[in-house]
C-alpha cells in the first residue's frame, strides 16, 4: 500500500477502502475525467507511457509511441502541464503509481499487446533506453505474448540479479523461466541449459532469500528428474540438505547420501563442502562432537590441497563451534574470527555472515552482551547490503534484540524485532522474534501485544519443529504469558511439556525461572513440581558467570527464601554483569528476605535500588511488584530525585530516528535513506512515519521545518 500510494495520505485512505489490488474508484473517476479532456495524441502517448513503466526514457517513448519530435513534444507538454507526468532527468515519471495503475487498465488487451511488442523491438535493438534490460526485456516479450523471446532475458535477468545481491528478484525471473518452460518448444536449446540446473539454481537463490520451504520444493522437482548417481544428484542433495538445516529439520541424510552418489573423481569443492556441512550439522549441543572433528579435519585438508576459501571457512566455524560447546569461548572466538576472514577473502557472504552469527552466539554465552551487540549489528547491516536481510539478517537481528534486551536497552530491542517482522522473515525465525517480541511487551507492561505475539508464534513453531508441544527454548516465555493471563492450567501445561522433553535445548534457565514464578503464584509450592525443575537445576552446568548467578538466584528462591546470604549472593553475582533486569528481581528477593528476618534498613536500600533499576527499565510490572512489598513491609521507597540529564531532543527519537531525520531534512527519499543506513526501503519507511508521529506533524516537508527551527541538527 505504501508503495502504490508514495506515501499519499489521501491515497493511503482510498486504497484501504478498495478490494485488495483494486485501483480505488474516486480515483478512477477522477483520472478518467482528466482524460477526457486529453487530445487524442496526449492520451496515447499516456497510455504509451503506462505500458513502458512508472518510469519511461525520452527515447524510449518516441519509440514506443512512432510520434515526430514535434508531435511528441506537444503530447508531451500537455501531459507535464496537466500534471499527469513529472519531468526526470532523461525522461519522464507518473505522478503517483496510482495515476499508472488506472492508465493501464484503461488499455485495450489488443492495443496493450501491440504496445508491449514495441517496448520489446525497442528496448531489444539498443538495450541502453532501459536500466535493467533484460529483466525488462523478460517482462516486455511475455506480456507481448513471446514467451520463447521472453525465456534467454529471464535467464540472463537472473544472472545480473545473483551478482548484485538481489536473491529475490533471481528468484522471480528462475521460477518464471520455469513456469514458462513447459509452454515453449525446446527450452533448454535456447537457453543451453536443462531444466534440471535451472531447479538447482532456483532451491541455491531460495536458500540466500531465506524461502526455505520453497527451495526445498525445487530441490525435490530436481532430484525426480535425476535417476543417475553422479555429481549433479549430489550438488542437488547437497543444496536441499543445506536447506532443510535451515528450515530446522536436520539435512544430514541428504549431506551423506550427496557423499555416497559421488563419483570417485567429484570435483573437491562439492566433496569438501559436504564434509563441511555435515561438520556443522554434528557440532550441535546434542550432536557427535568426534565425528564433527573428524568431517572438519577432512574438510579442511582438502579446502588447504585445492586452495578452497570458502570450504576451510565452514570448517573453521564447526571447530569453532566444538570448542564453545566444550567450554573453550576463547578458541571458539579465535576460529570463528579466522573463519569470517576466509569467508571474506573467498567472497562467500552467507558464510562470512554464518561466522559473524556464530560469532555473537559465543560472545552471549560469555556474558559479553555488548560486544555481542556490536558484532550483531555488524553482521545485520552486512547482510542488508548483500541481499540476505531475510534470511541471515533476520538471525541476527533475533540476537541483537536479546542482546539490546538483557542489556535493558528494551525500546531498542522492540525495534530490531518489529524490523525484522517487517520483512517477512522464514517461519522459524519469525517465530523466535515474535517471542522475543512477548517478552519485552510483558515486562513493560503490554500483556496484549504479549499474548497476541505468542498466539501467532505458537503454529509457526510448532509446525517448523514437527511437534504438537513448543520447543523447549521458547517455552519459558510462554508460561510467563500464560501467567500474565491468569491461566495457571495453561502456564503449568507448558512447564510440564518443557521439564518432561528428553531433547532440551535453549536456555534451561528461562524454563526455571518461569517454574519458580508459576510456584509462587500459586501460592503454594506443588511437591512434584518442585521436584522437577531441582533434578532440571542439578543437571544445569554453572562453570560461567551469568549462569553462576542463574543458579545461585534459584538456590536463594527455592531453598534460601528467608536467607538473607543467600539472596545477598545472588545480588553480587548480578551486579558484576550487565543484566540490570535481572539484578532488580534478586534485589526484591534480597529485600523480602531481609524483612524476614527484621532487618528493615536492609530491606529498604535493596528496595529502593530495584526500584530505581525497573523506573530505568521502564518496568511498569516490577514496579508494581516493588511498591505491594513495600506497602505490606511498609517502606519508604522515597529517594531524592536525581537530576535529570537534558535530552538530546524535546521529541523522545531514538538514535537511528535521529539518523533518519537528518537525511530526511537532506531532501533524501525513503530509497537513498535505506541506501545510506544500510537498511531496507521499508523499514526506513516504518522510520519516517514513527518521526513524523513524534514531531507532530503529518508531512516531510513540516518534519524537516521542525528541525530546522529546533535546532536539532548543526
Amino acid at each position: 500500500m505504501h508503495d502504490r500510494s508514495d506515501g499519499n495520505p489521501l491515497f493511503v485512505e482510498a486504497l484501504a477502502a478498495a478490494p485488495a489490488g483494486a485501483t480505488p474508484a474516486p480515483l478512477r473517476d477522477w483520472l478518467a475525467a482528466a482524460m477526457a479532456k486529453l487530445p487524442d495524441t496526449a492520451r496515447s502517448v499516456l497510455r504509451a507511457a503506462a505500458v513502458a513503466g512508472q518510469e519511461v526514457r525520452h527515447a524510449l517513448l518516441a519509440a514506443v509511441s512512432g510520434l515526430a519530435d514535434p508531435e511528441l513534444e506537444l503530447a508531451l507538454r500537455e501531459l507535464v502541464d496537466r500534471q499527469l507526468l513529472v519531468v526526470r532527468e532523461d525522461g519522464y515519471a507518473f505522478r503517483h503509481a496510482l495515476f499508472r495503475d488506472a492508465v493501464l487498465g484503461d488499455v485495450l488487451p489488443g492495443e496493450r499487446r501491440r504496445l508491449n511488442l514495441r517496448c520489446a523491438e525497442a528496448i531489444t535493438e539498443n538495450r541502453s533506453l532501459v536500466s535493467q534490460p533484460a529483466a525488462e526485456l523478460a517482462t516486455q516479450w511475455s506480456a507481448a505474448g513471446d514467451l520463447g523471446r521472453a525465456l534467454a532475458p529471464a535467464w540472463e535477468a537472473a544472472d545480473e540479479a545473483e551478482r548484485s545481491y538481489a536473491y529475490e528478484q533471481q528468484l522471480r525471473m528462475l521460477e518464471r523461466v520455469l513456469a514458462w518452460w513447459d509452454e515453449i518448444p525446446e527450452p533448454a536449446t535456447l537457453l543451453g541449459v536443462s531444466k534440471v540446473v535451472v531447479l538447482h539454481r532456483a532451491a541455491e537463490a531460495c536458500s540466500s532469500a531465506g524461502a526455505f520451504e520453497q527451495g526445498i520444493a525445487h530441490a525435490r522437482a530436481a532430484l525426480n528428474q535425476l535417476a543417475d548417481v553422479d555429481e549433479s544428484r549430489a550438488r542437488v542433495l547437497a543444496v536441499r540438505g543445506f536447506l532443510n538445516r535451515r528450515a530446522g529439520r536436520g539435512g544430514d541424510a541428504d549431506l551423506e547420501a550427496a557423499l555416497d552418489a559421488m563419483p570417485a573423481d567429484a570435483s573437491p569443492d562439492l566433496r569438501g563442502q559436504i564434509l563441511a556441512q555435515l561438520a556443522v550439522n554434528a557440532s550441535r549441543w546434542d550432536g557427535d562432537a568426534q565425528q564433527s572433528t573428524k568431517y572438519a579435519e577432512e574438510a579442511l585438508r582438502i579446502g588447504r590441497d585445492h586452495g578452497l576459501l570458502a570450504v576451510q571457512a565452514t570448517a573453521l566455524i564447526a571447530s569453532a563451534r566444538t570448542a564453545a560447546i566444550a567450554g573453550k569461548p576463547d578458541e571458539a572466538l579465535r576460529l570463528f574470527q579466522e573463519a569470517g576472514r576466509f569467508a571474506k577473502a573467498a567472497t562467500d557472504q552467507y558464510t562470512l555472515l554464518t561466522a559473524l552469527l556464530a560469532e555473537t552466539y559465543t560472545l552471549m554465552g560469555s556474558g559479553d552482551y555488548a560486544r555481542a551487540a556490536v558484532v550483531a549489528g555488524e553482521g545485520r547491516s552486512l547482510a542488508y547490503r548483500v541481499g540476505q536481510g531475510r534470511s541471515r539478517g533476520a538471525d541476527l537481528a533475533a540476537v541483537l534484540a536479546h542482546a539490546l534486551w538483557l542489556l535493558g536497552r528494551w525500546p531498542e530491542s522492540r525495534e530490531v524485532v518489529e524490523d525484522a517482522l517487517a520483512e517477512d522473515p522464514p517461519p522459524m525465525m519469525a517465530g523466535i522474534l515474535l517471542d522475543q517480541l512477548a517478552e519485552i511487551a510483558l515486562a513493560q507492561g503490554d500483556p496484549a501485544v504479549a499474548a497476541d505475539a505468542v498466539a501467532r508464534s505458537t503454529p509457526l513453531l510448532t509446525r517448523e519443529v514437527g511437534r504438537t508441544t513448543l520447543p523447549v527454548f521458547v517455552a519459558g516465555v510462554h508460561c510467563r504469558v500464560a501467567l500474565a493471563q491468569g491461566d495457571f492450567a495453561a502456564a503449568d501445561r507448558i512447564l510440564s511439556d518443557a521439564l518432561g522433553d528428553p531433547g532440551f535445548f535453549g536456555d534451561p534457565w528461562s524454563v526455571l525461572r518461569a517454574g519458580v514464578q508459576l510456584q509462587r503464584s500459586l501460592g503454594v509450592r506443588v511437591a512434584p513440581r518442585e521436584d522437577e525443575l531441582r533434578e532440571l537445576a542439578r543437571r544445569c552446568t554453572a562453570d560461567r558467570p551469568v549462569q553462576l548467578a542463574e543458579r545461585l538466584s534459584f538456590d536463594a528462591e527455592v531453598d534460601g527464601a528467608a536467607d538473607v546470604a543467600a539472596w545477598d549472593a545472588a545480588v553480587a553475582a548480578w551486579r558484576d554483569l550487565s543484566q540490570p533486569y535481572q539484578l532488580a528481581q534478586a534485589l526484591i528477593g534480597a529485600a523480602e528476605s531481609a524483612l524476614a528476618a527484621g532487618q528493615r534498613v536492609a530491606a529498604g536500600d535493596r528496595l529502593r535500588e530495584s526500584a530505581s533499576l525497573a523506573q530505568e527499565l521502564g518496568a511498569p510490572s516490577l514496579s508494581r511488584e516493588i511498591e505491594q512489598l513495600a506497602v505490606r513491609g511498609r517502606l519508604d521507597l522515597a529517594v531524592p530525585e536525581p537530576p535529570q540529564p537534558k535530552p538530546e531532543d524535546p521529541f523522545g527519537l531514538t538514535n537511528r530516528e535521529r539518523d533518519v531525520l537528518r537525511l530526511l531534512t537532506s531532501g533524501r527519499t525513503n530509497s537513498q535513506i535505506a541506501t545510506e543506513l544500510f537498511i531496507s526501503p521499508s523499514t526506513a519507511g516504518v522510520h519516517v512515519s514513527r518521526i513524523l508521529t513524534k514531531l507532530g506533524v503529518t508531512r516531510r516537508t513540516e518534519a524537516a521545518a521542525v528541525a530546522h527551527r529546533t535546532a536539532l541538527f548543526d
